[in-house]
C-alpha cells in the first residue's frame, strides 16, 4: 500500500481513506514547511497563488484547505470565497500574520471553520486541521444518512401509496355490492309484487293496469341505476370517468324521492324534502349525487325513531365561509376535496334526522380520509366511505353537525353551474 492510499484515523479512533489537504501561501517556505509537517498524515497539495488553489479543487477532491490571507493576486479571504462557490464541501483554514477582527468576520461569514494567527505552535495547527478533516468525514456522514434517509421516504411513500391504491379498490368493490344491492332489493320486492298481481288479476285494466305500469316502470329505471352504477365503478377502477358534470338540483331531489318511495327503510318514517323555488345546476355528476344523497338519507332514516321527519333540503350560497357561518359550523367537522372552490357560489344540499346523533369518536373516524372503522360502519352504514369518495371525486366539500339526542345534519356543498335555470319547483 503507497502513502498515498494508507487510511487516516479521526480522534474517535474511526479509520477513513487517506484524506487531502491542500495548501495555499504565495511564499515557498512557509508553504513547504506546512507540507512537511502534514505529508505523513494526509495526501498533501500545494498552491502558490489562489488561482493555482482553485484550478487544483476544480481538478482533484480536496478534503480541506489551508490558506494565507495575504497573497498576492487573489487574497486569502478572495481564494476562500470562491473555493466554497466551486466545492462548498470543502472544509478552510486562513492563516495570517496580522490578525484583524475584520479579516476573521469575513472569514466566518464565508464558511471557514478555523481561524489561526501566525506564528502558532505546532500542536495547535495540527488540532485544526484535524478538526477540519473530522468535520469533512463528519459532514460526509450526515450527507450519507440524509442520502438514505431520503430513499428510505422514498420508499415508505410508494407503499404508502401501494396501500392506498389498494384500499380505495377495496372501498370500490365494497361500494359496488352494497350499492348494486339497493337497487336490487327494490326490482324483486317489485317483480314479486307483480308476480302476486299477475296471480291474483285475470285481467289487467283500468286503476290496476295503471299500478301494474306505475311499478313495472320503477322496476325499468332501477335496472338502468344498476348499469349506471356498474359503470361508474368500472370507471374508477380503470381511472376514467366518462360523465355528465351539470345536473339539476330539483331533478336531483325529485328522483331521490322516488328512489325512497320503494324503499322498505321508510316503514313508519317519514321524508319530506324542501325543493328551490327556483331551480339551480350543479357542477358535479348526477349519479354521484343521488348516490350520496341516497345513502345519506338511508342512514338518516335508520337512526331515526318511529314516526320522525328526515329532513332533506337544498340552499344556494355566495361561498363556503358565508355557509359556515349561516350553519354555526365546528371547523373541525368539515371535510374538503383538494380542489374544492371556497370562494365560489355553491349549493348546500341538507339532510338531517333526530336520532342520537354521533358519539365524538365516531364523528372523528368519519371524517378521516381513510376508510370508516368497523364500528362506524356499524353505526352509520358502509355507504358513508364512499360518500366521501364521491364527493372528494366532484369537487365539494362536507359538514357534519351533531349533537347527543338531537340528531345529525350532514350538508354537501358542491359548486353551482354558471347559469341557473328557472323552472319551478316540483310538487310536494
Amino acid at each position: 500500500m503507497s502513502d498515498l492510499e494508507k487510511p487516516t484515523a479521526n480522534s474517535a479512533g474511526e479509520t477513513f481513506p487517506r484524506r487531502t489537504l491542500l495548501i495555499v501561501d504565495d511564499e515557498e517556505g512557509p508553504r513547504e514547511a506546512l507540507r512537511h509537517i502534514f505529508e505523513n498524515d494526509y495526501r498533501v497539495l500545494v498552491a502558490s497563488d489562489g488561482y493555482s488553489a482553485l484550478e487544483i479543487v476544480g481538478r482533484e477532491p480536496v478534503d480541506a484547505a489551508v490558506l494565507d490571507i495575504c497573497m498576492a493576486g487573489l487574497s486569502g479571504i478572495e481564494t476562500l470565497e470562491r473555493i466554497k462557490l466551486m466545492a462548498p464541501e470543502v472544509e478552510v483554514m486562513l492563516l495570517t500574520g496580522y490578525a484583524a477582527l475584520e479579516s476573521a468576520q469575513d472569514a466566518l461569514r464565508l464558511g471557514a471553520a478555523e481561524y489561526l494567527s501566525k506564528p502558532c505552535d505546532l500542536v495547535t495547527l495540527r488540532t485544526a486541521v484535524a478538526r477540519l478533516m473530522e468535520r469533512r468525514i463528519e459532514n460526509e456522514r450526515r450527507k450519507a444518512t440524509l442520502t438514505e434517509a431520503q430513499a428510505l421516504q422514498r420508499e415508505l411513500e410508494e407503499l404508502r401509496r401501494r396501500e392506498e391504491r389498494l384500499t380505495a379498490q377495496t372501498e370500490i368493490y365494497s361500494g359496488v355490492l352494497h350499492d348494486i344491492n339497493k337497487p336490487l332489493t327494490v326490482i324483486v320486492g317489485l317483480t314479486s309484487l307483480l308476480s302476486r298481481q299477475l296471480r291474483a288479476t285475470p285481467v289487467l285494466e283500468g286503476q290496476a293496469m295503471q299500478s301494474f305500469s306505475e311499478r313495472l316502470q320503477v322496476v325499468a329505471k332501477q335496472a338502468d341505476n344498476v348499469t349506471e352504477v356498474v359503470q361508474r365503478y368500472l370507471g374508477l377502477l380503470r381511472q376514467s370517468r366518462v360523465e355528465s358534470n351539470r345536473a339539476s338540483a330539483n331533478r336531483l331531489l325529485l328522483d331521490l324521492r322516488e328512489l325512497l318511495q320503494a324503499y322498505p327503510a321508510l316503514n313508519d318514517r317519514r321524508v319530506h324534502i324542501a325543493f328551490l323555488p327556483e331551480d339551480l345546476e350543479i357542477r358535479a355528476h348526477g349519479t354521484d349525487v343521488i348516490q350520496m344523497l341516497l345513502n345519506l338519507a338511508l342512514n338518516a332514516l335508520q337512526a331515526s325513531s318511529p314516526q320522525a321527519t328526515v329532513q332533506i333540503g337544498v340552499q344556494p350560497f355566495p361561498n363556503f365561509e358565508t355557509a359556515l357561518k349561516q350553519g354555526g359550523a365546528n371547523p373541525h367537522h368539515v371535510l374538503r376535496a383538494a380542489d374544492f372552490n371556497p370562494d365560489a357560489p355553491l349549493l348546500g344540499f341538507r339532510v338531517a334526522d333526530s336520532g342520537p346523533g354521533l358519539p365524538a369518536e365516531v364523528l372523528e373516524r368519519l371524517l378521516e380520509p381513510r376508510s370508516p372503522t368497523a364500528e362506524t360502519t356499524r353505526r352509520r352504514g358502509l355507504g358513508l366511505s364512499f360518500v366521501k369518495r364521491l364527493l372528494l371525486l366532484n369537487s365539494g366539500a362536507l359538514l357534519v353537525q351533531t349533537a347527543p339526542g338531537r340528531g345529525t345534519t350532514i350538508t354537501l356543498y358542491l359548486p353551482q353551474w354558471n347559469s341557473g335555470v328557472t323552472t319551478s319547483a316540483p310538487a310536494a
